[in-house]
C-alpha cells in the first residue's frame, strides 16, 4: 500500500465514481481500476460494493477511508514542516469562513494582513460552520471561523468576534420599532433564514427548540444580500449581526430580551502542525480580534 494507491482510493470513495475519479486525478479510468484491483488484493478486502453504476464503501472500505485520510494529511504536513524547515518564506492559509462575516468583517483584516504578510497566499472558502469543522476534521482546510457556544474537545479555538444577533425588519414593518422583542414572540412570523449548517441557522434552530417554536419558514438562502432583499420586500423577517446593518439605512435590527451574543473564534485541529504561514495568520487574527 503506497501514497498513491490511497490518493486513488479517496477520490473514487469521494466522488463516488471512477470515471469521476479519473476526470479528478487527470488519470485513465483504467489506471483508477487497477489501482483499486491491486490494492483490494493486497488487502485481501473488498473496498467497494459496484451495483447499477453505484460505488459505494464497504464497511472495511469505510474503515480504510478514515484511516487513509489521515495519513495523507500526515503525509502533506511532513512535507510542509520539512520545506519550513529550509526557511520558506512564502507560504498559504486556507480559511473557512461563514458567508456573513467573510462580507462584512473580513476584508479590512485581510487588507492589513497583507500589509504586513504580502507574499502568503489566502484561500477564504465560504460555507456553514457545520462543514467548516468536518473540513477542518479531514484537512480540507488549515482554519475556520467557528461558535464557541458548543466547546469541540478536538479544536484548539481562540475568541476572535463577540457580536450580537439581532432581528432583523424593514423600516415599516410593526415589530421595527420595539426597543426589544423576545423570540417567543416569533411564532406567527415568516422567517428568511440561512440553510441547514450555517451558524447563525443552528443559533435560531436552538432557540426555536428552547421555546418550543415551529418556526414558519419562507425561504433559506445562502447569500447575505439575498436575505436582505427579501426582507426589504416584506416576504418575512431574518436574524443578522449589527455590521450588516450598517449600510442598509432601510432595515433594522431589534436586539432580542435577553440580549443573544453570538461568540465566535479561529479554530484549527489539536495535534495538528500549524505552518509559518498560518500560524502568522492566526496570531495576526487573535491579536487584532475582529
Amino acid at each position: 500500500m503506497n501514497l498513491r494507491q490511497l490518493e486513488i482510493f479517496l477520490a473514487v470513495a469521494e466522488q463516488q465514481s471512477f470515471i469521476k475519479a479519473s476526470n479528478k486525478l487527470f488519470i485513465a479510468q483504467s489506471a483508477v481500476s487497477i489501482a483499486i484491483r491491486k490494492l483490494e488484493q493486497e488487502l485481501d478486502l473488498k473496498l467497494f460494493n459496484r451495483s447499477n453504476k453505484q460505488v459505494e464503501l464497504t464497511d472495511e472500505g469505510e474503515v480504510l477511508r478514515r484511516h487513509a485520510t489521515n495519513i495523507m494529511l500526515q503525509s502533506a504536513q511532513a512535507k510542509l514542516e520539512l520545506a519550513e524547515m529550509g526557511d520558506l518564506k512564502r507560504g498559504e492559509v486556507r480559511l473557512g469562513v461563514p458567508a456573513m462575516l467573510a462580507s462584512y468583517y473580513f476584508p479590512p483584516f485581510l487588507v492589513k494582513f497583507k500589509q504586513h504578510y504580502p507574499d502568503i497566499k489566502i484561500t477564504i472558502i465560504d460555507e456553514g460552520t457545520k462543514l467548516i469543522h468536518r473540513h477542518l476534521e479531514e484537512g480540507v482546510i488549515d482554519m475556520g471561523i467557528v461558535s464557541l457556544d458548543v466547546p469541540r474537545e478536538e479544536m484548539e479555538s481562540h475568541p476572535i468576534i463577540h457580536e450580537e444577533m439581532l432581528l432583523c425588519l424593514p423600516r415599516e414593518h410593526p415589530l421595527a420599532q420595539r426597543k426589544s422583542i423576545r423570540f417567543s414572540e416569533l411564532k406567527d412570523q415568516t422567517l428568511i433564514l440561512y440553510r441547514e449548517g450555517y451558524f447563525l441557522r443552528e443559533v435560531v434552530n436552538r432557540l426555536c427548540e428552547q421555546h418550543g417554536l415551529e418556526p414558519r419558514i419562507g425561504f433559506e438562502v445562502n447569500l447575505v444580500q439575498l436575505m436582505k432583499t427579501l426582507v426589504l420586500s416584506g416576504l418575512g423577517v431574518s436574524f443578522c449581526l449589527q455590521s450588516v446593518l450598517n449600510e442598509e439605512s432601510e432595515l433594522i435590527g431589534v436586539p432580542f430580551k435577553p440580549r443573544l451574543k453570538l461568540n465566535l473564534g479561529i479554530a484549527w485541529k489539536k495535534n495538528t502542525y500549524l505552518s509559518k504561514a498560518n500560524r502568522a495568520f492566526a496570531d495576526f487574527m487573535i491579536s487584532e480580534r475582529l
